[in-house]
């Protein structure tokens, strides 16, 4: 039997109806829907990380208790994006806004379509392989949430600095020189063009295979398929998942995170790696 059946298996019976059903909906996992948020939120405190920035949208509305650290402060330059801030720079940042590597911490996007879904995944791995442990996304964001009638308030919040020192993991990450390896078949390995078919133009990494990160979510495009559903889609996507590493990519990395996110964290597939600075790094070399 398979590594991906074996996992299909468990998620299956995780979805079987039971008494504690409400109890597996509250615990805490990768990929969280509003009610679930909810629940944890009345059990525990949770870190909760509006990346929606004050500007757009974060002052209008948003959960109780969520600081805002903008998207783009995750990422790199104009011409860089794919590079995010370093170490130093990560550890004030989230001093400032009074977050803990060790805590349950909460990315809370604006749930408008699959740009700021991919967002969301990318400041989730950004932290992860800086050393925040129990992350999750919320699935639809904040449109989710107030679609599904939970409560936003416009109180500020000053929070609590605190004392954190992060160290950069390159463990989920593919450099430049590793995918010129893969390409040029020096290492085993599978490239996955993760945009999505109405972006992509002639230009892309030789032999990489296109699997567009859309292809995980909704029609809508705002909401992830469940995991089931997408460890099913997966499965019969014709990539070898569990023979040797699989790197993602897109244009600027925020597609192959989205799709890194849904594999690596939501699917439980190891050996997946995203290649942060993604065809602009590679066009650049």
């Amino acid at each position: 039997m398979s590594v991906l059946s074996i996992i299909l298996g468990a998620i299956l019976l995780a979805y079987l109806p039971s008494a504690a059903q409400a109890e597996v909906e509250a615990y805490w996992d990768y990929l969280l829907k509003p009610q679930a948020v909810a629940a944890v939120l009345a059990e525990e405190p949770v870190q909760l990380v509006d990346i929606r920035g004050v500007a757009s949208g974060f002052e209008r509305g948003h959960i109780e208790g969520s600081v805002s650290l903008s998207f783009g402060r995750f990422r790199g330059s104009n011409d860089a994006r794919g590079i995010p801030p370093s170490a130093a720079d990560l550890s004030a940042m989230a001093g400032a806004a009074g977050l803990l590597t060790d805590r349950r911490t909460l990315i809370i996007h604006s749930g408008l379509d699959e740009n700021s879904f991919a967002a969301a995944a990318w400041v989730y791995w950004v932290l992860k392989s800086n050393g925040f442990s129990q992350l999750a996304v919320m699935d639809g964001g904040i449109r989710a949430w107030k679609k599904a009638g939970l409560p936003v308030t416009r109180a500020a919040v000053v929070p609590l600095p605190t004392e954190v020192t992060l160290a950069f993991s390159n463990e989920w990450l593919a450099t430049t020189e590793d995918v010129a390896r893969i390409a040029e078949g020096e290492t085993q390995g599978t490239l996955i063009d993760s945009r999505a078919d109405a972006v992509k133009d002639t230009q892309t990494i030789s032999g990489a295979l296109s699997y567009a990160m859309t292809a995980l979510m909704e029609p809508s495009h705002q909401e992830a398929l469940e995991p089931v559903e997408m460890l099913e889609k997966l499965k019969y996507s014709g990539v070898e998942w569990e023979q040797h590493n699989v790197v993602t990519f897109c244009n600027d990395g925020l597609q192959g995170a989205a799709a890194w996110f849904m594999a690596s964290e939501v699917a439980g597939i190891g050996q997946v790696k995203l290649y942060a600075e993604s065809l602009q790094g590679w066009s650049n070399q």
